[in-house]
């Protein structure tokens, strides 16, 4: 009769290790439970099968108010009225405004010496403005490095 040994346990799964220098680190998957899951894993370590996500209800994980999906209790404030709307409206049901369609802070035209309001240009003004400055900013540059150059031989 053999003699007993240790009871046979329970697989262990693979653990992630340290990559050789000059190889990609292998795909791990992540732990947050609102994180989208890999469809194909390509990264994942040879006979290392990808897991399936983890449930938040019995992690204990985020929940909404009433139990159900975390997004439902999340609400974005109308720019319009002020209301109080659900994120998965993209308008408000009270006045009609868009999700961001007036940035708080951005009701004042922008008025440049000499050149006027920028919100009442064009966008083929718009990009000829932005060419003009990107221009003379380069220009300013060359022209201290070149005052520079010679100051300091």
């Amino acid at each position: 009769m053999p003699p007993a040994g240790p009871a046979p346990s329970a697989a262990i799964p693979a653990q992630p290790v340290a990559p050789a220098p000059g190889v990609a680190a292998p795909f791990v998957p992540s732990t947050n439970p609102l994180a989208q899951t890999a469809t194909v894993p390509t990264q994942l370590p040879e006979g290392v099968a990808p897991s399936a996500p983890p449930d938040p209800a019995a992690a204990g994980g985020p929940t909404a108010p009433g139990g159900g999906d975390p997004a439902e209790g999340l609400k974005w404030p109308c720019t319009g009225c002020g209301a109080q709307v659900p994120m998965a409206e993209d308008y408000c049901p009270d006045c009609g405004t868009g999700f961001l369609s007036q940035p708080v802070g951005l009701t004042t035209p922008t008025k440049v010496p000499l050149i006027g309001d920028l919100s009442s240009m064009n966008s083929g003004q718009k990009l000829m403005f932005g060419i003009a400055i990107a221009t003379g900013v380069v220009v300013g540059m060359l022209a201290l490095l070149f005052i520079g150059g010679t100051v300091f031989k």
